[in-house]
């Protein structure tokens, strides 16, 4: 597949998502977004997007992990109790956090709001999330009102170009059925 590089600038951008809270002083157990969180400096601001839909600022003090899981220290959650209560929230944080890309790369959260066109022109959607499996990464798009799951692999993904915002695939048979 062909990438050009991005150059998104600042916006909001998935970071991870919360899945429990870890320990007794508040750190929260994250589900991260990106593939490494080299050149990340805390403290930084992020938003917390709960599991309704509520948006708060808060700040992140503290990473420590590796891996797809990292531990998150917010300000102002403390305890268990108030770290367990931020499960399934959605933490996002401004993309001009994020150290750039080098040539040729970018992060798959990027891709998140870009059209996904067919080579034959036809238009499917807009990329709703973008999942980090094992096997390959896996873009979703709302096609013709049902769920589609499209593998981010190069069999499938002709192009992706970052200046238009547009993914364009030439899918398998069956793929779409």
């Amino acid at each position: 597949m062909d990438s050009d590089q991005s150059t998104t600038g600042s916006r909001p951008f998935s970071f991870g998502r919360i899945l429990k809270g870890h320990g007794l002083a508040g750190e929260v157990k994250l589900a991260l977004d990106l593939h490494s969180t080299a050149g990340l400096r805390p403290p930084f601001p992020a938003t917390l997007v709960s599991a309704k839909g509520i948006r708060s600022e808060c700040e992140i003090l503290a990473l420590r992990g590796g891996g797809r899981h990292l531990l998150v220290k917010l300000a102002g959650v403390d305890d268990r109790s108030a770290a367990d209560a931020l499960r399934g929230a959605q933490l996002l944080v401004d993309r001009g956090q994020l150290p750039e890309p080098g040539k040729g790369e970018f992060y798959l959260g990027d891709l998140v709001g870009y059209e996904m066109v067919m080579v034959t022109g036809e238009r499917m959607g807009p990329i709703l999330e973008v999942w980090d499996l094992p096997a390959n990464d896996v873009l979703k798009v709302d096609y013709k009102g049902k769920e589609a799951l499209i593998p981010l692999i190069d069999q499938v993904v002709v192009s992706i170009d970052h200046s238009s915002g547009t993914v364009v695939i030439d899918p398998m048979e069956g793929l779409l059925e």
